[in-house]
């Protein structure tokens, strides 16, 4: 291999290359010693990157020298393993990764022919393998012109019948999803190319319908490689097309597509919520479910299957169980793989898987026990709450009736009150012995001096003896006090006048006392009343017409508080000057 790379650092001419690279092709391909050993990997890389700078520079005829020259960089990349590759890339991939480009550039603007596209595949198919380094996944995103020629042969269209341009929109889609893959470059892209995932995602979903199955392939593991980061696994779960995509290589006739299909599900599992779970597992009527049951219990190959329970296992949760468990022929299939299967991995996660969907049905259970109790606490003390407010209105109702009741009770108290004090005095009783108010109640009035009820009832013998001037005099003092609404004095005889004095006194004293002996001494003593003087006295005078005076209520008359009912001065008065002042002052 060392005379070969020597005699290729040698060749000038475009005849001499082609002819010493078709010399290293056929090295690379058979000599197996050759694949493994990273050294002369490490040299033959190194060679054909100087000998590739030679040869971009040509203005024709370099095509198939710089094909043969791609496809011995692919052979050498892909055998070389990792440790080999890192110290390759760090060495010459910035370098060599501007010459591909640069490939790709003249084949696109047709300074190099390639009507098969047959250069500008393997040139991306050499991308491809250097960026699976992890040291060249930042140079890639960040390389000049890298995105561009990337974006531009993804947004192609294809061609009828080239097969060659769907493998390099794959391999393309490839090499984006590995570079999405690292944190670092996505940055890079993701600051340049905001909705550069659903871009991805669309092309992927397209490709992975191709007829092709290298297409379906290669689409198939350029998905399994999106769910690494977040924001790519956040877009996938909310694909519905994406998931049915899946659903459908999972059953594929290749079964690299397959395990890739159900990496993907697994992959997707791994940092998937609750309610993402419960997306996942009623998806179409449960048609993920159904193709993972279907690649675990069936697949003949390992990965798929373990892929496939291992992605079950992971999606069964609180909010998932019940789509999981009551899935047509799930816990029968899980028990058979976990009793039949003949790795052991496998039949230990279908146990487990098994096993957890167990305990989340009864802790399902448990909470919805639970979850039933508090809402039956809830709506008791709810109802006790509104039976207390219940309640308290009731009482309120009941206390502001009684208190309607009370002020309604307290105004008809307060009527008859009125009504009873407007009652006229000859209808009342007083409050010593039934007798009449007479006009000294003014002056002296019970309710000031009350009197027992033994004085009221019993009077002592000066109250006998003077109890008839009394009253004459009080009848006096009244028809003074109270004369009618409307009286006009004229000058009369006094005779008449006297006469008219004696009938009206006559009248009073005998509607006072039912009884016969104190009708008498009242008429007695009022002939001996000096009303005839007054009267007299009044008329010498021209005649004069008084002012009409509203006649007050009769009262009934109190005791005299003064003397207790017997004869005093005010009781018995002292001549006619006395009865007038004081007839005037009960006015």
């Amino acid at each position: 291999m060392e005379d070969l790379l020597n005699e290729l650092n040698k060749a000038v001419r475009i005849r001499d290359i082609d002819a010493t690279l078709t010399k290293v092709l056929d090295k690379l391909h058979n000599d197996e010693d050759v694949q493994k050993d990273d050294a002369v990997l490490h040299a033959t890389a190194n060679a054909l990157y100087l000998k590739l700078g030679i040869l971009l520079h040509l203005n024709s005829g370099a095509e198939s020298p710089i094909e043969k020259m791609c496809k011995a960089l692919n052979i050498v990349y892909s055998n070389a393993c990792y440790g080999a590759r890192e110290r390759s890339i760090k060495a010459i991939g910035g370098e060599l990764i501007s010459l591909l480009v640069l490939v790709i550039e003249k084949c696109k603007n047709g300074q190099l022919y390639d009507e098969s596209r047959e250069i500008t595949v393997t040139a991306f198919e050499v991308l491809l393998n250097i960026s699976i380094a992890p040291s060249a996944k930042v140079p890639l995103a960040s390389k000049k012109g890298m995105m561009t020629i990337m974006l531009d042969e993804i947004n192609r269209e294809a061609v009828c019948n080239c097969t060659n341009s769907d493998l390099s929109k794959a391999t393309t889609l490839a090499i984006l999803s590995k570079i999405l893959s690292r944190t670092d470059a996505r940055k890079i892209l993701m600051t340049q190319y905001p909705d550069l995932v659903n871009m991805l995602l669309d092309s992927l979903i397209c490709s992975a319908q191709h007829s092709n199955p290298e297409v379906r392939y290669r689409s198939a593991q350029n998905i399994f490689q999106l769910p690494y980061f977040d924001d790519a696994n956040t877009n996938m779960i909310q694909r519905g097309d994406l998931l049915s995509v899946l659903v459908e290589l999972c059953d594929d006739s290749c079964g690299k597509t397959r395990k890739y299909a159900a990496g993907t599900f697994c992959q997707m599992s791994f940092r998937m919520s609750s309610d993402s779970a419960r997306m996942l597992a009623e998806h179409d009527d449960g048609a993920i479910l159904s193709a993972l049951m279907t690649l675990g219990g069936k697949d003949k190959n390992f990965d798929a299957r373990k892929y496939a329970l291992q992605t079950l296992q992971n999606i069964v949760c609180e909010d998932s169980v019940h789509p999981i468990a009551g899935h047509p022929g799930m816990v029968v299939t899980l028990a058979k793989i976990g009793m039949d299967d003949a790795l052991r991995d496998v039949r230990a996660i279908a146990i487990d898987t098994l096993s957890k969907i167990t305990s989340m049905m009864q802790i399902k259970k448990r909470l919805e026990e639970e979850e039933q109790a508090e809402l039956q606490a809830e709506r008791e003390a709810a109802e006790q709450a509104a039976a207390e407010e219940a309640e308290a209105e009731r009482e309120a109702a009941e206390l502001q009736a009684e208190k309607e009741a009370e002020e309604e009770a307290a105004q008809v108290r307060a009527m008859q009150e009125l009504q009873a004090g407007s009652i006229s005095e000859d209808q009342e009783e007083t409050r010593c012995g039934g007798k009449k108010w007479n006009f000294m109640s003014v002056f002296c009035p019970t309710d000031i001096f009350p009197m027992s009820k033994k004085k009221q009832q019993e009077p002592d013998d000066s109250t006998r003896r003077t109890s008839t001037s009394f009253r004459t005099r009080s009848s006096m003092s009244r028809s003074f006090r109270s004369p009618p609404r409307s009286v006009t004095v004229t000058s009369a005889s006094p005779s008449v006048i006297a006469d008219d004095a004696k009938t009206m006194h006559t009248v009073e004293s005998s509607g006072s006392d039912a009884g016969g002996d104190s009708t008498k001494e009242e008429t007695s003593s009022s002939s001996r009343s000096p009303i005839p003087s007054v009267v007299q006295s009044a008329s010498s005078s021209s005649a004069v017409t008084q002012p009409t005076v509203h006649k007050r209520p009769m009262r009934k008359a109190k005791a005299c508080m003064v003397c207790k009912g017997r004869s005093c001065e005010i009781c018995r008065g002292e001549g006619t000057a006395s009865i007038i002042s004081i007839a005037q002052a009960g006015q």
